[in-house]
């Protein structure tokens, strides 16, 4: 009878009324709880309320490639995001992001706390190649990074605005991209950033993905800019983010970051200080412990009550808009189950595709590839990455749906296990050389020799053994040099020397590495590069390998020579200064440029216009560009629309990168002796230049527009600056 009262009483609150606004709900359960519930909500996970009925709420999953899965539950693992960079494909981007927060909602639906608000994704630009931290992002480029976090963002939240699907976190705000340099680790390093690169590097892809993205939630960094902790700075969260940036949704700390204000920063000399200059900055949930001391704090009288509202409020409108207290039955993703969804067969053939798309050729003399079957006796697959399920998952998944299958086992499926022998070769790291000889044997007795080597971002929260290494990069861990890790360049430069047998090289990597001696040898037929590729990676390898599918990935990031490490200091955080930072400021000679990519057929770009012609910048224009498939077989074209700048009336000494991309679309699967046309809209924000005050121009200047490497017209703008 008792619950009975209380579930009646509870109807007529109108914090449950789902009749009502949402703003009127959230204010109405706000006032009914105390301080010391009101700072339990804004922890990592929250308390629950038994007196109301509220279920403790868990702020923070991961998704950057496939919903981190916890325990005995399943999801989907997708390429690595910097391999769905290289795709460049936003569409793609966003089937992605319909399927992760399908899942996610599906496991949310079946009772599983903390698959609702996800710290995804991470589109920190990729700033140095050193960064450990790199593979999870879109890239070196703005744009680029821009549309495929749009994409992704908008595809998690879901098409029945306001109701969100899963809450999407964009992280970590901002400049971070650094695990730890000379002893200084990411929780103390304060990033020295200038106004024109915060503006013309750090800011545009946060900006696009709250103005164009709406996201729910933004996450503050562990590290300092220009001597403020990110998340302990109003400049940065209130007057950036919530008024220039327009964001309406809450602040999450990352991990630990309120308390790192006190031991790491020395920000504040107590965690009851630091909870409360969080608060005041604008960082609205602790992803940790520290704000169970707001009510601490608002004693002292280091924030007002008022202060603790306003973040509640900003978080809370979250839940609410997830449906967290409705009926399950009204929530429009209600039908969603975890036995339908989960692993589905579309959900398989999407990891599929995006490993597929995901592949750049990098090398292919002659057309070496893709091999013959019918010409091949034998092939010897060697190597460290050749037989490893973990290795394809990267970092931050879940449990795949099934065991991956590794570039060995869908050989041996596609070839025939009789064609097809194995050698470890070496581990990723270490110096031993105990095994080259049976490499090198195996090769000799081969037709053809395909080398998996790289690098690793080994996760350990599954069940497979630990077979081959530690990890060469990951979060908390930056690598030191850009060559292949341990002994696995002589490993390759063993098979080379002592046999003739044909080589390829493929690549399974997060950072870029700098294979010049392998790009160079007369004895490396072919180079692929695969990222790490996620649960369905190793058959989209040996799927391409023997031409059942034609790889047509693009670099999302310049691959330096090795050397470039001792030019520039990893902590350094300037963009333009000498030898500069992405292909968009880089003065030095690079291994490979961004965007690059060969494929097994060939393209000629047949006509290209732009619609309108006039000479304002002020309004949006479309590029058209017709692309013909002059090769011999079917594939895709990704065209790159760059604009460098010729002349302007800017002021002397204000940095202009060398070219910018602009705009970008990939055509799919163009026959051979067809062609197809990419329509690619660029806004007027493209003619934008950045002073070295931090204030955006648009300047009377003409650009050379490129596609590729190719200039194709000088587009001259006439404005006043403004």
């Amino acid at each position: 009878l008792t619950l009975l009262l209380v579930c009646a009483a509870c109807a007529l609150e109108p914090w449950r009324n789902t009749s009502l606004p949402i703003l009127n709900r959230v204010e109405d359960l706000i006032s009914r709880l105390t301080l010391e519930e009101k700072a339990g909500q804004l922890l990592s996970v929250s308390d629950a309320i038994p007196r109301l009925q509220i279920p403790s709420f868990d702020w923070g999953n991961e998704c950057l490639h496939g919903v981190v899965a916890r325990g005995t539950l399943n999801a989907t693992v997708f390429p690595q995001p910097i391999g769905l960079a290289a795709t460049f494909n936003a569409t793609l981007m966003a089937n992605i992001g319909v399927a992760v927060s399908d899942e996610a909602r599906a496991l949310y639906n079946a009772g599983n706390n903390g698959y609702l608000t996800f710290f995804a994704p991470n589109m920190n630009i990729y700033r140095d190649p050193r960064w450990g931290r790199g593979s999870e992002t879109y890239g070196e480029d703005p744009v680029l990074t821009s549309q495929m976090t749009i994409a992704y963002v908008r595809s998690l939240q879901g098409n029945h605005l306001p109701s969100l699907k899963v809450a999407a976190t964009c992280k970590h705000f901002a400049g971070y991209s650094l695990e730890e340099s000379e002893g200084i680790s990411r929780f103390e390093f304060d990033a020295q950033i200038s106004n024109h690169d915060l503006e013309d590097t750090y800011f545009p892809a946060f900006q696009a993905c709250v103005q164009f993205g709406r996201v729910a939630s933004v996450m503050c960094s562990y590290n300092s800019i220009n001597g403020v902790p990110s998340c302990a700075n109003p400049t940065l969260l209130n007057d950036v983010l919530r008024e220039d940036m327009d964001f309406g949704g809450f602040v999450v700390s990352d991990c630990g970051a309120i308390n790192d204000l006190v031991t790491e920063n020395h920000y504040a000399s107590s965690v009851v200080e630091a909870a409360a200059i969080g608060i005041k900055a604008g960082t609205d949930v602790d992803c940790g412990d520290a704000y169970r001391h707001l009510p601490d704090a608002v004693s002292q009288g280091l924030l007002s009550e008022e202060d603790v509202d306003r973040s509640l409020k900003n978080a809370l409108t979250a839940r609410f808009h997830l449906g967290v207290y409705d009926p399950p039955a009204a929530s429009p993703y209600a039908a969603l189950e975890k036995d339908e969804v989960i692993g589905s067969a579309a959900h398989v053939d999407l990891a599929l595709d995006a490993a597929r798309q995901s592949l750049v050729l990098l090398k292919n003399t002659n057309s070496f590839l893709p091999l013959k079957p019918a010409a091949i006796r034998k092939v010897a697959v060697i190597g460290p990455q050749a037989d490893d399920p973990l290795v394809l998952l990267g970092n931050y998944h879940g449990n795949p749906t099934h065991v991956p299958v590794t570039p060995f086992t869908a050989l041996k499926t596609l070839l025939g296990a009789d064609r097809v022998t194995f050698s470890q070769g070496a581990y990723v790291l270490g110096e031993g050389t105990w095994r080259f000889g049976d490499a090198v044997n195996a090769a000799a007795d081969a037709d053809v020799a395909i080398l998996f080597v790289g690098s690793s971002s080994k996760s350990t929260n599954l069940s497979f053994p630990d077979l081959l290494s530690p990890a060469t990069e990951k979060e908390s861990l930056d690598r030191t040099s850009l060559l292949l890790p341990g002994v696995q360049l002589d490993l390759v430069k063993a098979v080379a020397k002592r046999t003739k047998t044909p080589i390829i090289v493929v690549l399974i990597n997060g950072g870029p590495i700098d294979i010049e001696w392998i790009v160079n040898s007369p004895r490396v037929a072919a180079v692929l590069t695969a990222w790490y590729p996620g649960q369905e990676g190793g058959t989209a390898i040996a799927e391409a390998l023997l031409g059942l599918t034609n790889p047509g990935g693009r670099l999302p990031v310049t691959v330096y020579y090795n050397n470039y490490t001792t030019q520039i200091d990893f902590a350094d955080m300037g963009m333009t200064q000498y030898p500069g930072r992405t292909y968009r400021y880089t003065q030095v000679p690079v291994l490979f440029p961004f965007g690059f990519g060969l494929s097994y057929t060939f393209f000629r770009y047949d006509s290209f216009r732009v619609v309108p012609s006039s000479t304002t910048p002020f309004i949006d224009r479309t590029f058209y560009v017709t692309a013909s498939n002059v090769g011999s077989m079917d594939g895709d074209e990704v065209v790159l629309i760059f604009a460098k700048l010729l002349n302007s009336s800017l002021p002397k000494h204000t940095p202009v990168p060398t070219k910018k991309l602009i705009g970008f679309q990939r055509l799919h699967s163009v026959a051979r002796g067809r062609a197809a046309t990419a329509s690619i809209l660029v806004k007027t924000d493209a003619w934008q230049v950045v002073l070295l005050s931090g204030e955006r121009v648009t300047p009377t200047a003409c650009w050379a527009i490129l596609v590729g490497d190719v200039p194709r017209l000088d587009l001259c703008l006439e404005p006043e600056m403004r």
